[in-house]
C-alpha cells in the first residue's frame, strides 16, 4: 500500500530466480537491456551488483587424501589462519581479553605467505598448504539475495507519467516470454503487477459482497425480496457511467478505480432508497395507488436527490480534475464515483419509478387473481344443511 500511495518510484519489478551465478548475471543483463528498450520505462536498476576480483582456493582432494587429510580439515586450517580461532581468555584486574590465534597482518597481505604455512599431518610431520591446494581467479557479487530459499536477482524500474503501469507490465510480460530461459531459472514480472493481480481478485470478491450486503440491508428494511432488486437496478446503469467516464478521461481500470466501484455500489442506491421508501409510505399511510404514489414520491424527492448528488459530485470534482505527480493514485476513484453517480441519478429519476410501478402493479394483479381463484374454489365446495 505504501508503494501505491508513494506512486511512480520503482513500480516495475522483474524477478530472476535460479542458483547459478553466471547464468543469473547473463539473464540480468538481458532483462536490463529489454527494459531499457521499452518506451516509458526509466531508471532500470539490478539488485545484484558485480563484486571485485577474488582469489579462489580449491582443495586437491586426491593429494589431501594421500596425506591422510580431509577437505574439511584443510578448510578449517585455512579458516584458522585467516579468520583466527579463540585459543583462550586473558584476565587482568577483573578484565577479560579474548585470545585469538591467526596469521599476522603482514602475512595476510600476501597469499604466498598464507600458502607457505605448515599444516600438521595425522601421522606426524607437516606439509605446506600450497601442496594441498590450487588457486584460481574469479569474481563474486557483493551480496546474494534469497526469496523462499531461492537465489533471486531483482531488476526494478520506474514508469513515465504518460505510460500506465498495467500496459507496461503487459508489454514486459510479452517481451520476457521471448527470452531463452535455461532450465532451473524463472524470469517473471513481480512487485506491483503481482500485487495488482491479487488485489483485483480480492476486489472482485469485495464487489460481490457489497452487492449482497446492500441487498440484505434493503430486504430487511423494505420487508420484501423484490423491491431491493428495483432499487439496485440503478447499479448496472452506474456501471455504464463508469465505463463512459474511464473512456472519456483515458483512465485505466486500476486498483483505485476498482475501489471507486465498490464505493459507488453503496452510494448510488441511496437516491433510489429515498424514492421507493417514500412511495411505500404514501401507499401505506395515505392509501394512494401505485402510480399516484410513485409520481408524488418522484416529485417531492426530486430536490433532495439532486442536492445530495450535486454536493457529492462537486466535492469530488477537484480531485477528479487533479493533475500532478500523485494524481494517478487519487483521480481514478473520484472519476469513477462522479461518472457513476451522474448516470445513476438519471436512472433513479426515470427508470426506477417505472420499474417500481410495473413490479407493484404486477404483484397486485397476481394477488387479485389468486384471491379470485380462491373464491371460485370456495363457491364450488358442497354445502350442508
Amino acid at each position: 500500500i505504501f508503494n501505491f500511495i508513494r506512486g511512480g518510484d520503482a513500480r516495475i519489478r522483474v524477478d530472476i530466480r535460479g542458483f547459478d551465478l553466471a547464468i543469473a548475471e547473463a539473464l540480468t543483463q538481458q532483462v536490463v537491456q529489454l527494459l531499457n528498450s521499452i518506451e516509458g520505462v526509466t531508471e532500470v536498476r539490478p539488485s545484484r551488483l558485480s563484486g571485485g576480483r577474488e582469489l579462489q582456493l580449491y582443495v586437491d582432494r586426491e593429494r589431501a587424501a594421500d596425506y591422510g587429510l580431509t577437505t574439511a580439515e584443510v578448510a578449517d586450517t585455512i579458516s584458522t589462519l585467516i579468520q583466527g580461532r579463540q585459543a583462550g581468555v586473558f584476565r587482568e584486574n577483573g578484565d577479560e581479553f579474548v585470545i585469538r590465534v591467526r596469521l599476522g597482518e603482514d602475512d595476510l597481505r600476501d597469499v604466498e605467505r598464507v600458502l607457505a604455512s605448515a599444516m600438521p599431518l595425522p601421522a606426524g610431520g607437516t606439509v605446506q598448504l600450497r601442496d594441498l591446494m590450487r588457486t584460481g581467479d574469479g569474481r563474486t557479487p557483493l551480496a546474494i539475495e534469497r526469496l523462499d530459499q531461492e537465489r533471486i536477482v531483482t531488476v526494478t524500474a520506474s514508469n513515465l507519467p504518460d505510460r500506465d503501469i498495467g500496459t507496461l507490465n503487459g508489454e514486459i510480460r510479452r517481451r520476457l516470454a521471448e527470452l531463452d530461459v535455461p532450465d532451473g531459472f524463472i524470469v517473471a514480472v513481480a512487485g506491483e503487477a503481482e500485487e495488482q493481480s491479487s488485489a483485483f481478485g480480492s476486489l472482485a470478491v469485495g464487489v460481490l459482497l457489497a452487492l449482497l450486503l446492500v441487498y440484505m440491508v434493503m430486504a430487511g428494511q423494505f420487508e420484501s425480496f423484490l423491491q431491493p432488486l428495483v432499487v439496485m437496478a440503478s447499479v448496472p446503469f452506474a456501471g455504464v457511467g463508469v465505463i463512459m467516464t474511464l473512456v472519456m478521461t483515458s483512465t485505466t481500470l486500476n486498483l483505485y478505480s476498482f475501489m471507486g466501484i465498490i464505493v459507488l455500489i453503496g452510494v448510488v442506491v441511496n437516491n433510489a432508497i429515498v424514492l421507493v421508501d417514500y412511495a411505500n409510505m404514501l401507499r401505506r399511510e395515505q392509501g394512494m395507488g401505485v402510480r399516484e404514489a410513485v409520481v408524488e414520491s418522484a416529485r417531492r424527492r426530486l430536490r433532495p436527490i439532486l442536492m445530495t448528488t450535486l454536493t457529492t459530485i462537486l466535492a469530488l470534482m477537484p480531485t477528479a480534475l487533479a493533475s500532478g505527480s500523485n494524481a494517478d493514485t487519487q483521480t481514478p476513484l473520484a472519476r469513477v464515483v462522479v461518472g457513476g453517480m451522474t448516470v445513476s441519478t438519471l436512472v433513479t429519476l426515470l427508470v426506477v419509478p417505472v420499474l417500481y410501478a410495473t413490479v407493484e402493479e404486477l404483484l397486485l394483479w397476481l394477488r387479485r387473481r389468486r384471491a379470485a381463484e380462491t373464491e371460485v374454489v370456495a363457491s364450488e365446495l358442497p354445502t350442508t344443511d
